[in-house]
C-alpha cells in the first residue's frame, strides 16, 4: 500500500527463501545455511492477487532464491495460477538452477505465464563450475536454454568474470556460450 505510485509500475515477489546447494561464491549461504523455506502455494496467489487485482501489475518477477528446487510446490502454485487466470492477466519471470528445470517443468510454467527464467550459469568451463562446486556442468546449462527456448521462454544468463584461477580462455568460454545461445538478456558480475 505503500507503492501506489505510477513510478512503482513493477511487481516483485518472494515465494521463498535460500538454497540448499554449496556453491562457494553464493552469499545467500551466509544468510540462510543450505535452509530452504517457502511459502504455501495459496499463500502466494494472495500476494500475487494484490499486485495483480490491486496494483495492476503485468510483469511479475520472483526474486526466490531457486524458484523450481520444489517441483511439487511450483506445478501446484501453476494449477492456482491458471485457476485464477493470472496468467491470462500477467506475465511471470523467474530464476533457478539448470538441473531443477525438467523437460516436464517447462511447458507447464509457460502454459501458466512464465515467460523468462533466469539461470545461474556463472562460467562456460567445466573447470571453474567444478572449482566453484557449483554441482552442474555446462552442457546442463545448454540444454536448460534450449528447453526454454522450445517453450517460448526468455532466458537470461547471469555469469561471474574472475573466478579464482579463470583465464583469458575460460573468459572466451563464456562469452561464446553467450554469442551462441543469444540469452534475452546476459549478465556479467565481477
Amino acid at each position: 500500500d505503500l507503492f501506489s505510485h505510477p513510478r512503482y509500475d513493477l511487481g516483485f515477489l518472494v515465494s521463498s527463501r535460500g538454497c540448499p546447494y554449496k556453491c562457494a561464491y553464493c552469499s545467500q549461504r551466509m544468510m540462510t545455511g543450505t535452509t530452504y523455506r517457502y511459502k504455501s502455494a495459496q499463500r502466494v496467489i494472495q500476494e500475487l492477487d494484490v499486485l495483480i487485482n490491486k496494483y495492476n501489475r503485468r510483469i511479475v518477477t520472483f526474486y526466490d532464491d531457486n524458484f523450481c528446487i520444489k517441483k511439487r510446490r511450483v506445478l501446484e502454485l501453476c494449477d492456482l495460477i491458471v485457476d485464477a487466470n493470472f496468467h491470462k492477466r500477467c506475465k511471470f519471470l523467474l530464476q533457478t538452477r539448470a538441473d531443477n528445470f525438467p523437460e516436464d517443468l517447462a511447458p507447464i510454467l509457460a502454459e501458466s505465464g512464465f515467460t523468462m527464467v533466469g539461470f545461474g550459469m556463472e562460467t562456460g568451463s567445466d573447470r571453474i563450475a567444478n572449482l566453484i562446486g557449483k554441482g552442474e556442468t555446462v552442457q546442463q546449462h545448454l540444454d536448460a536454454v534450449e528447453l526454454a527456448k522450445r517453450y517460448n521462454m526468455q532466458v537470461m544468463l547471469y555469469m561471474i568474470n574472475g573466478l579464482p584461477t579463470e583465464t583469458k580462455k575460460d573468459r572466451y568460454k563464456s562469452f561464446e556460450i553467450i554469442m551462441k545461445t543469444r540469452p534475452h538478456a546476459p549478465k556479467f558480475n565481477n
